[in-house]
C-alpha cells in the first residue's frame, strides 16, 4: 500500500485535544475509505459502518444519544473492548443517513474522547439541501483529492524524482 498525504493530517487530528468529528469530503473513488481503513489500524478498535447498508443505518433510526448509539455499534460488531480514546468509529457513505449526520453533534458533545470520522462523496449535494440538519461548528472537514503526482512518485519508489520535484519553484 502507498502513503497518502492525508495520513499526516489524520495523525495530527487524532492527537489534537478537543478534536471534533472529522468529515472527509471528496469525489467518488479517490481513496477515502481506503485511507481511513489504513488509519484505523492505528487504533485498538475500529468500528466501520456503511450508511448505505440498511442494517448499519438502522442503528441511527432510533438513536437517542451518543453513548447508547456507540454501545449498539459495539455490540453489533462484537467488540467488547472498544472504548472511547482507543476506538475509531468510521461512518462511510454518511450522505445516505441524515440521522447519522446529525448524530455527529452528539458524539462531539457527549463523547469527546471518541474518534469519529465520516466520509461521503455526495456531501456537497446534501449540504446544499436545507432540509438536512448538519452539525455546523461541531465537526471539522478535510478534503481528499485524487492521487497527486508527488504521492504517485512516492508510491512508485521514485525518491530521486520526488526530491527533484520538491526543488521546482511554483
Amino acid at each position: 500500500m502507498y502513503v497518502r498525504s492525508i495520513e499526516s493530517y489524520l495523525e495530527i487530528w487524532k492527537a489534537r485535544p478537543g478534536r471534533k468529528p472529522l468529515v472527509i469530503r471528496g469525489a467518488r473513488q479517490v481513496g477515502k475509505t481506503t485511507a481511513i481503513r489504513m488509519f484505523g489500524t492505528g487504533f485498538e478498535s475500529f468500528l466501520q459502518l456503511n450508511m448505505e447498508n440498511p442494517r448499519d443505518a438502522a442503528i441511527f433510526s432510533s438513536a437517542t444519544n451518543a453513548k447508547d448509539t456507540f454501545e449498539v455499534m459495539r455490540l453489533r460488531q462484537n467488540m467488547p473492548n472498544a472504548a472511547p480514546g482507543k476506538t475509531l468509529v468510521f461512518l462511510d457513505e454518511i450522505q445516505a443517513s441524515p440521522k447519522a449526520m446529525s448524530m455527529l453533534r452528539y458524539f462531539f458533545e457527549e463523547m469527546p474522547d471518541l474518534h469519529v470520522i465520516a466520509a461521503g462523496s455526495l456531501l456537497e449535494t446534501i449540504l446544499a439541501d436545507s432540509a438536512v440538519s448538519f452539525p455546523v461548528g461541531r465537526v471539522e472537514f478535510a478534503h481528499l483529492f485524487p492521487l497527486s503526482f508527488a504521492e504517485y512518485l512516492r508510491a512508485m519508489g521514485l525518491s530521486m524524482a520526488l526530491t527533484e520535484l520538491n526543488t521546482v519553484p511554483f
